[in-house]
């Protein structure tokens, strides 16, 4: 919890040297996240990175609302779509529910299909239910939280871009500095952003 680490010190100053590894971005931030809800600060934060840096790419991979998890939260990130592509010129990716590479994603998805049944429906709770979809047969969700800075730097943990990750939860993530691993998985994001598999 980001409010409650301050007392410790070293969780608040880890916060914000990623937060700087992210600001000081030159040519490409690459990030996935399941629900797209910035904090004030956030807004803040990529409107100066925009600033600065006018050329900055800054490529978003979440869900459609045909693929979330979360009709309620999708919601409530679609009523900031405007200001995140128009003023912070993120490029965003809505992840369809059943992409072209789906196989290639989930190798024994042909198996689930195969076994799908009437009995089994989709995954839901009373705080969650799926969109009914035309075609039958299980969606995919995009649940990674991941970020690439620069094809030089990886981020990956349990942190949403939402206030809730912001200011809540515990999150917890792993910083990786190396060049190889970073490409892979901005890679793997890009061909999740790819017209074959997002909108």
């Amino acid at each position: 919890n980001r409010r409650n680490a301050t007392n410790f010190g070293t969780v608040e100053s880890d916060f914000q040297a990623i937060r700087k590894l992210i600001e000081n971005s030159e040519q490409r931030l690459v990030f996935q996240t399941p629900y797209l809800i910035l904090t004030s600060e956030a807004v803040r934060m990529f409107s100066k990175m925009r600033k600065n840096n006018p050329d900055l790419r800054i490529i978003c991979s979440s869900n459609s609302l045909a693929s979330t998890d979360k009709v309620s939260v999708f919601a409530v990130s679609y009523k900031k779509r405007k200001r995140q592509v128009k003023k912070l010129r993120f490029e965003i990716h809505e992840f369809k529910p059943v992409p072209e590479d789906i196989v290639e994603m989930m190798p024994r998805y042909e198996k689930v299909l195969a076994d799908y049944n009437e009995e089994f429906p989709e995954f839901s709770t009373r705080y969650s239910t799926p969109l009914p979809l035309r075609n039958k047969g299980s969606r995919l969700c995009i649940h990674a939280k991941s970020i690439v800075i620069d094809s030089r730097i990886s981020i990956i943990g349990s942190h949403n871009f939402d206030p809730r990750s912001a200011n809540w939860n515990t999150e917890c993530l792993l910083l990786i500095h190396d060049e190889n691993f970073s490409k892979d998985l901005e890679k793997e994001i890009g061909r999740d952003t790819s017209t074959r598999n997002s909108w």
